[in-house]
This record gives structure tokens, sequence and C-alpha cells, in this order.
């Protein structure tokens, strides 16, 4: 593996589960601007500066502030935005399972409607181009009293080696694969770069550049990495090729946010983008406020005898954009195996529903930002992608594998909606485990029209 480091800063490296950065799997990589007496420079790079300050050292005090990187004026165009950290129960679906803990980001605009139930609740996905700058200003709104357990022990879904932990009420936001200053701007506070964390009441602000599009970036709290991202902190930021508007699918004006989209672009067709975010780990209550035991209380039937125990990476309710439906819900309401996925019968799954009509160019943006180490693979029915996008000779195929946190894909279905076959009709996309995936919920539609619907404009290019 080779990279290129354009920065000076400490860098963070780590397996990106919960579980492994809490037993201790991280590290730093840590680059100089200046001469390092010890450090031989490389034969073939320009030489490091004389030093002209003393190499850091460690303190034992607090970290000092990160700069602000919003200081020095851009001179290419700013994509700001204004984000707010704050709790909220999720309901995750209409069988009344929730997370009374939750904790989400959001546009600051769109946080009345959110709390008063007049937008709909899902992880915040933000786009810009290439060639921008974005500004990113971040504010917590966290309440020590709205954590479920005040010691951070949570006695379900568990980690190895338990240990006392108290939440923290500072929050930061992470981006993936786009580029920033990491002394400011990582959303993490690392080694002996700046705090980049924010507590209640506080603002701080990140810049942000994107020089390719490279399409789905997970994003994430790096504060709190025990009692903040299992509980929602994540989301996703979409980087698009250049000249890019984002349009909401069933009314043709711009957005900026949200997990659907249509892209249009003065030099490309008109495309449906599909944000999935899919993510286990999940504490969920049902509609009596008992603890769902996940995987196990999702096993059709229900079992009689005593379960297997089960791994510290299988615990917890897994799902899409902060939604699931668990089969067992359906099973209970009507036993009938061969009708639990029947929208006739159910209605449609409570997961993110994507419409579309034949033909229609259509990318999912998948990524996987949270939070156990079981990796889970996305089948998508009666459709194909390249397995590598930009390889026009790569084999093609339906599903992807090793979804675990930080996984992240872009899948830009051949053919379009409906496929080569051009066949209307709803195609279940879905976790590759049927047992401790599906049964668990994770699993919804992608509805594919051949008549022109009132709710549902054409693409236009």
């Amino acid at each position: 593996m080779e990279t290129y480091i354009s920065r000076s800063g400490d860098y963070l490296w780590a397996f990106e589960t919960e579980e492994d950065l809490w037993n201790g799997l991280w590290g730093l990589i840590r680059a100089y601007d200046e001469k390092v007496p010890d450090l031989i420079s490389l034969p073939d790079r320009p030489g490091p500066l004389k030093r002209s300050k003393p190499l850091p050292e460690c303190t034992g005090k607090k970290p000092p502030q990160a700069e602000n990187p919003t200081l020095v004026p851009a001179d290419v165009p700013v994509r700001q935005f204004d984000i707010v950290a704050f709790q909220l129960p999720i309901v995750y679906n209409d069988f009344g399972d929730h997370d009374p803990n939750g904790i989400i980001f959001a546009l600051a605009d769109d946080m009345e409607a959110i709390v008063n139930g007049t937008k709909k609740l899902e992880p915040l996905v933000i786009r810009a181009n290439v060639g921008d700058t974005v500004d990113v200003k971040l504010t917590s709104l966290l309440k020590f009293e709205l954590f479920p357990f005040k010691d951070g022990i949570y006695p379900y879904p568990i980690v190895k080696e338990q240990a006392y932990y108290p939440p923290s009420l500072r929050i930061s936001l992470h981006p993936q694969l786009i580029q920033y200053d990491v002394k400011t701007s990582a959303g993490e506070t690392v080694g002996f770069n700046g705090d980049q964390t924010v507590g209640p009441g506080e603002t701080t602000t990140y810049r942000w550049f994107v020089d390719t599009p490279v399409g789905a970036c997970g994003m994430w709290d790096m504060a709190d990495i025990r009692n903040h991202k299992s509980q929602g902190a994540f989301g996703a930021f979409i980087a698009e090729p250049r000249g890019t508007e984002y349009l909401d699918p069933y009314t043709l004006l711009p957005v900026n946010s949200g997990a659907n989209v249509i892209l249009r672009n003065p030099f490309l067709p008109d495309i449906r983008e599909c944000v999935l975010i899919m993510h286990d780990g999940v504490r969920l209550l049902d509609k009596e406020g008992q603890v769902i035991i996940d995987p196990i209380a999702g096993i059709i039937p229900p079992l009689v005898e005593e379960p297997e125990e089960v791994d510290t990476y299988d615990q917890g309710s897994r799902g899409f954009n902060y939604r699931t439906e668990r089969l067992t819900n359906r099973y209970q309401k009507r036993p009938v195996l061969h009708e639990l996925f029947d929208s006739d019968v159910f209605g449609d799954p409570a997961t993110p529903l994507f419409e579309s009509y034949v033909g229609d160019p259509l990318t999912i943006r998948l990524i996987c930002p949270a939070e156990r180490r079981r990796s889970h693979t996305f089948h998508l029915h009666g459709h194909r992608w390249r397995f590598q996008g930009s390889n026009l000779n790569s084999r093609t195929e339906s599903f992807v594998g090793f979804n675990l946190a930080g996984a992240n894909r872009n899948l830009e279905l051949l053919g379009g909606s409906g496929a080569y076959g051009g066949f209307p009709g709803d195609y279940m996309y879905r976790s590759g485990n049927i047992m401790w995936d599906v049964e668990q919920g994770m699993w919804g539609i992608i509805r594919v029209h051949n008549e022109l619907k009132n709710h549902l404009p054409p693409l236009e290019q």
C-alpha cells in the first residue's frame, strides 16, 4: 500500500470498528514539515526546512484548541454547511422498534422540523463538487442526562473487556477520502494535533477540499468511540463531479442534503442517486420498552431451546439509514413465511424505498460507518455493476462484500433501473446473510415503474 502525505501533522491509522479501536488497534503516522535530527530524508524528495521551533512534547495537559482554518480566505467556490449534533429518539419502523437515546447530525435549518416530525429523520447526507472548498460549522447540543448509561458500560450490546468509560459531551465530524489539513479539520483530536471536538453550546469549524469525484465517503464522530457512533452519530459526504446540481426527485427543486436525489450535470445525463448507510450494533427497544437482544430475538421461528452464546461481533440490531424491517415483527402479525416480504400484505418496509423508471441511470452510494466487526455483503436482485467501476473490462457482479466500518462503494447499475432487460417491478436490496441480517431487517426495495406516476417526475436529460 502506497500513499502520499501532502501536509504535516499526526495521522490516525486504525481498524475502524468500535471494538477494534476499543481494544487498541490504532496508531499514528507523523509527518514533519521541518527537519528532525534522527529522521533521514528520502534522497529523491526535496529536503525539509531547517527546524525553527521545538518538537512537541507530552505535557499531560488538555490539548490546545485547533486553529480556525476558515480565517484564511478561499480563492475557489465555498460551500457552507451549518450542522448541529443533538439527541433525539430514533424510531426504526412502524412496529415501534426504537433507539430512545439516538444522536444525530442535521443541518441547523432542519433541526426544528426534524424534532417536530415534519421532516423525515435520516442520517445527514451532504454533497459538494470537485473544485469546491467546504466549510463546515459544527455545534454540539449534547446533554449528559440523555445518555442511557452514565458509566459507559452497556449491558447490551457489549464489547470485549468492558470498562468504565463515561460518555463524552464533546463531539466531532470526520470525513473519509476528501482533503483537509489534519491539524485543524480531520474531526479527530489525535497526537499533537489541536483539539477538533466541540462541547455543549460550543461551535468549531472545519475546512475540507474536494479534489476528486470519489463519490461515497463515510462521515462520523471521532470524539467518543464507545458512546456516540453506535447511537447514530454518522452520515455521509458525497463528492460529485464538477458542476453538478442536486434535485429533489419528487419536486425537482434544489436540495442541499438528503439520501435520495437527482444529479444534474450539463455534461452528463440525469442520474438518480440513492445513498444507503448500512449499519449494525444498534441498541433498540421494542414498543414495550424492552431491549431487543438481536440477533437471537429476530430468529424465525423463535428459538425454544437455550441459544448459543453470540459473539460480540454479532450483537445488536441492524438497519439502513436509521430504519429496519425485522421479519419477526411481520411473522408475529401473520406467520406465513412466503408472504413476509409482501407489500400487499404488510405494506412497504420501513427501510428506504427508492423509485425510478425503466432505464433511468441509477447509482447506489453504499456506506458502512458503524459499528461491529462482522462483515456484511450487499446484494441487489436483478441488477449488476462493475466490480471496478472505472474499468470497462471489469467483471460484473450483483453483490459486494467485506462491508464493515469504513467501507464505501459506488455502484452504477448497468442498463439502469430494470437492468438490460428493462423489467419493471420491485427489486430487493439486502444483506447477503439471511439468518442474522435479513431476518434482522437489513432489506428494502428499489421500485422501478414503466408507466408515468403523478408523484414521480421523469428525468429530463
